[in-house]
């Protein structure tokens, strides 16, 4: 049977951790040598204190492994260095585990043999959502959510995101890791990392996998349902998105970067029409601005 590690990267949120890893202890059915990997991106408290008062004396492995703070990318990176694991597992601090998540993840790798899964996420909201915050707009949070089926992921698809994903060990060093540049690092929302990986994955030849029975839960905290918050969010999302196609050698033209912001209008009237106002052609515009100044660099 497949071992699985599953890694976890945090930074002073010790509470967070704390939840998510007793998920993780009381997983049904884990798969023999199923580890739990923890990678502290130097925080300031004690992360180390926070894991051992819940994992002590549990039935699962835990290890805690401190780095300066380096960001998001390189701490999951130095996760795949120290875990031991076939398959490795990628779950964010924020998230809470389903009891049969180990078990449905490694039965779909075995059943399907891919290159990479990307695990169903739902959303724990702190407040009723606004109306500007559409589907889309709800991607932004992590949420993946395409039912309970086992099915391959077109490329055209969301997807994987970190907050729930793995890779065959062979795979992540194929391919070589997470980009340091497009993770998150301090304050900074700059995202991609996962996105640039499997993409990579993809131009490899691997085929990728939606586990719909892997599931876990994002807790979204209360400042990421506000304007301003997702103004930030969606503007970093377009500096990401535009470094990774210059990256990638297929950067839009300038034409089409204006073609891009002048959908702002139809939004606008969109909004308008179903009561959510301008929220979304604003953010809309966010993005679009973000997608610029990466390409003015």
């Amino acid at each position: 049977m497949t071992t699985l590690s599953a890694v976890v990267a945090t930074r002073d949120r010790p509470a967070l951790v704390a939840d998510c890893l007793a998920t993780l202890i009381s997983q049904r059915e884990p798969p023999p040598g199923f580890e739990i990997v923890v990678i502290d991106d130097g925080s300031t408290t004690d992360i180390a204190a926070a894991v051992a008062d819940v994992v002590d004396g549990a039935p699962v492995p835990t290890r805690v492994v401190r780095q300066a703070p380096s960001g998001l990318a390189v701490a999951r990176n130095h996760g795949a260095d120290v875990a031991s694991g076939e398959l490795l597992a990628y779950i964010d601090d924020d998230a809470l585990v389903d009891p049969g998540w180990a078990a449905a993840l490694t039965r779909c790798h075995e059943r399907l043999g891919y290159d990479g899964y990307a695990g169903r996420i739902t959303l724990d909201l702190p407040a009723p959502a606004p109306r500007w915050l559409t589907v889309p707009h709800r991607r932004y949070l992590a949420e993946l959510d395409l039912g309970t089926d086992d099915r391959e992921l077109d490329a055209s698809e969301p997807g994987p995101f970190g907050a729930n994903c793995a890779v065959p060990r062979a795979v992540f060093d194929r391919v070589g890791g997470f980009r340091a540049d497009l993770g998150r690092t301090g304050t900074s929302l700059l995202s991609n990392e996962e996105t640039d990986f499997f993409h990579r994955v993809r131009t490899d030849g691997g085929r990728i996998a939606y586990c719909g029975r892997a599931t876990v839960v994002h807790r979204v905290a209360p400042e990421r349902l506000t304007v301003a918050w997702f103004r930030r969010r969606v503007r970093a999302q377009g500096t990401s998105d535009m470094l990774m196609a210059l990256e990638h050698g297929a950067p839009p033209s300038r034409r089409r970067e204006l073609a891009r912001a002048l959908r702002a209008g139809p939004i606008l009237a969109k909004g308008i029409a179903s009561g959510a106002g301008a929220t979304g052609a604003r953010l809309w515009l966010e993005y679009c601005g973000g997608r610029l100044a990466a390409r003015s660099r």
